[in-house]
């Protein structure tokens, strides 16, 4: 029971829960009450599936705080949980003295909370007309209130229509990693992620999955993303095993090709045409050929897709593979076999900077033409 059972208008409500606790095996239940004035909105954007309910609970000692579960709670953790009973309303599970404390049989608990009553709940432009003042801020002046816009936000309780649509595909949304494509699975979630891979290895005294990212737009993984990915794979991670972040081992190319222009056409402008369209940054806002999110992991090169880019640019009559190979190392037949495969764990890589060849070179020799 809650006593006072309702909000008071101008006044705080703290009810206190009485009555209701028993042994473990027993329930708190919140009683029905006028939800209150709306509240305000702290984010304009909120995750219903993520959010938590405002509410805290206190006793003589310390205060309790509301979880998601109590899996991860110890014996002499303050914590509960806020589930949906049967008819409706809001029931309160305390730990069982393993997962989270047990209060005592015939303990009261202060309740705190913020309630809300959804979009219904929101005012339109100008309907404020006065504010009400606790007793200690009775002497602030004030000599007037409106609000110039119309409130928004807020979330009406969740139709069963829509329970039974979305229930089947959240429970099969994997929440767990196991073998190392799940660990990728996850990865692949993180914001930023434009692929991923992992590997399991044993570093000697355990196993550690290595995940390989290959983040979006080429970027670097540097040591923020690094944190914050690792804190993300944590509540997918098997008990036993560690979790170590690298980032994707580039294979950077080398290609050369001799171009033959249409006749008119100026041979020093269908070069620059080609690379352009070759280039990772492309023209006019279009990504080109080698744009880094074109080729994840493992993703092969074959010769043909790229003479056909090439012949796709305006004023190109002919074009001629010279060099399609790795970097720094000597051709092994990938120009006969018309493919470059990289492995598993690698991406393949041409930035076309003169000042950092080692990160792909791109060479083009243009004939023909005028």
């Amino acid at each position: 029971r809650l006593s006072p059972p309702a909000p008071q208008a101008g006044v705080t409500w703290r009810p206190v829960v009485s009555g209701g606790i028993g042994p473990p095996s027993r329930t708190a239940r919140h009683g029905p009450a006028d939800p209150g004035p709306p509240t305000a909105r702290a984010l304009t954007a909120v995750d219903q599936a993520r959010c938590l309910p405002q509410i805290a609970l206190h006793d003589p000692f310390a205060s309790w705080a509301v979880r998601r579960d109590l899996l991860a709670s110890g014996r002499f953790s303050r914590e509960f949980v806020v589930e949906t009973g049967p008819d409706g309303r809001p029931v309160l599970r305390f730990g069982d003295g393993t997962h989270g404390l047990a209060p005592a049989v015939g303990d009261s608990l202060g309740v705190s909370g913020r309630f809300g009553t959804g979009p219904v709940g929101n005012l339109g432009a100008d309907a404020l007309g006065h504010v009400v003042l606790p007793d200690a801020d009775r002497s602030v002046p004030v000599s007037s209130v409106t609000n110039p816009v119309a409130a928004s936000g807020g979330a009406a309780p969740e139709e069963d229509a829509a329970v039974r649509v979305a229930a089947p595909s959240a429970f099969r949304r994997r929440e767990r990693a196991v073998t190392p494509a799940d660990y990728a699975e996850a990865a692949r979630r993180f914001p930023g992620v434009a692929d991923a891979v992992a590997e399991s290895r044993w570093t000697g005294a355990w196993q550690t999955v290595l995940v390989h990212v290959d983040r979006q737009g080429g970027a670097g993984v540097d040591a923020a993303f690094r944190t914050g990915l690792l804190t993300h794979l944590e509540s997918f991670r098997l008990a036993g095993f560690d979790v170590a972040v690298r980032e994707a081992r580039t294979v950077p190319l080398d290609i050369g090709l001799s171009v033959c222009a249409e006749p008119g056409e100026l041979r020093s402008e269908v070069g620059r045409r080609v690379r352009a369209a070759l280039s990772p940054s492309g023209s006019r806002g279009t990504p080109g050929f080698f744009h880094p999110d074109r080729f994840g992991f493992g993703t092969p090169l074959y010769l043909s897709a790229l003479l056909a880019a090439v012949m796709a640019v305006p004023g190109v009559q002919s074009v001629r593979p010279l060099v399609f190979q790795r970097f720094g190392r000597l051709a092994r037949g990938e120009l006969a076999r018309g493919v470059i495969r990289p492995a598993a764990t690698e991406v393949l890589e041409l930035r076309d900077d003169p000042g950092f060849p080692e990160r792909g070179r791109l060479r083009i020799s243009t004939g023909g033409g005028r």
